[in-house]
């Protein structure tokens, strides 16, 4: 039995009926959907959005054939030894992710699933809009072993993404960041016209097998219930291509096992929410104390701007990057040791902004705190130097 038409159909409903954008459950046949807005309605199933995610250096965001998206991905499983691979539930998983608004969460509730008298499970589904033509789909499948004996299943994932878009997918290339848990998928630098730096990413949770191939590789291995190979890292793909991740589960009777995986567009997913904090103290010349703060919360992918107010007369304020410290000296707290780098801002009133790029798709940056400092000078300072400084500013990057 389809269910996608009914899940639309109650979607419809809650797009032409604000009063009922609230929390609601769907029930057909086995499958129960849990639905907990966050922000504005968003339906699951095929997982369908009001705007595609676009790149944003797209030379025609509304001609198809520049449009970056992640085109179809699927989660199934296969019991060892059945040579036979099936989906988790015939919900449409699939068709174009595009760019959602906020954060909901979804729950899908499969009572024996396919109907083997094997298992239950439940998907919980999470979507987040991080930025312009940002976000990511997390998932985490829990699963029961409800047959009274040994369950030996392979649990597969698999997506086919078109960077460029479904119609210019043959400059695909894999990042250096890329690896077995990890595909990390880009745009050919040597077509500038597509080219943002930009990236969409297959993550998954400590996954047994990996691979990466040509269009309809992968989906086949699942259909077939055959191993993953390992294989297909660092790429450049010249044709359509696939990728997956394989989990090799031995669940007891009784016993459970989870997977989680996440999909993501313009955005490495680090499973860290990103911060920014202020620590250590300010030092002004009578007036309002200077201040540092991050414009919003720091997000892989996205940019961010330093903002710096009440710093005084001067034209210019330098910001230290680097750990955070609290050293006192001259009257003075150096807030920030070692020092990586310095960068000069120009002030207006006693007002300025650094602004920082999008950061890279680089999962490493994910967790990792940056610490900033400015200093200006003020003849007008109680210490012993004639100079003011902000607090510390800590940044995490993150999802």
């Amino acid at each position: 039995m389809r269910r996608l038409p009914l899940l639309l159909a109650a979607h419809s409903v809650l797009l032409a009926s604000p009063c009922l954008a609230q929390a609601f459950t769907l029930t057909s046949g086995n499958t129960t959907w849990n639905w907990v807005p966050q922000a504005a309605p968003v339906a699951f199933g095929t997982i369908t959005f009001p705007t595609f995610w676009t790149s944003p250096c797209d030379p025609d965001p509304a001609a198809a054939e520049d449009q970056s998206n992640l085109y179809q991905w699927g989660l199934g499983f296969s019991v060892v030894g059945s040579n036979f691979g099936r989906p988790f539930s015939d919900n449409g998983h699939g068709s174009y992710l595009q760019s959602p608004s906020g954060t909901d969460i979804m729950v899908e509730t499969i009572t024996d699933v396919a109907s083997l008298g094997l298992m239950d499970a439940t998907i919980l589904t999470m979507v987040r809009d991080t930025g312009p033509a940002s976000g990511y789909v997390t998932h985490n499948c829990a699963i029961v072993n409800t047959s009274g004996s040994q369950l030996d299943i392979k649990i597969y994932v698999h997506a086919n993404i078109d960077v460029g878009g479904a119609f210019d997918y043959d400059d695909d290339f894999s990042l250096p960041a890329a690896g077995p848990d990890r595909i990390l998928i880009s745009d050919n630098p040597g077509t500038p016209a597509n080219d943002c730096g930009r990236c969409t990413e297959l993550w998954g949770l400590n996954p047994d097998r990996y691979e990466v191939g040509g269009s309809s590789t992968i989906s086949t291995s699942c259909d077939g219930g055959i191993d993953l190979a390992d294989s297909g890292l660092p790429f450049f793909s010249g044709s359509d291509l696939e990728c997956g991740f394989q989990w090799d589960l031995s669940i007891p009777p009784g016993g459970n096992a989870t997977v989680d995986f996440a999909l993501s567009m313009n955005h490495t997913y680090s499973g860290t929410l990103g911060s920014a904090t202020n620590t250590g103290v300010a030092l002004g010349a009578g007036g309002p104390a200077p201040a540092i703060s991050a414009s919003t919360t720091p997000i892989l992918g996205q940019p961010l701007d330093i903002d710096l107010t009440n710093m005084g007369a001067a034209g210019t304020a330098t910001i230290l990057l680097g750990t955070a410290t609290q050293l006192p000296a001259f009257g003075l707290t150096l807030g920030i040791s070692p020092v990586l780098t310095t960068v000069s801002v120009g002030l207006s009133g006693g007002v300025g902004t650094l602004s920082l790029p999008a950061s890279e798709c680089d999962p490493a940056l994910g967790g990792v705190p940056f610490s900033w400092q400015a200093f200006a000078i003020d003849n007008g300072s109680p210490a012993a130097l004639p100079l003011i400084h902000t607090d510390v500013l800590t940044t995490v990057f993150g999802d």
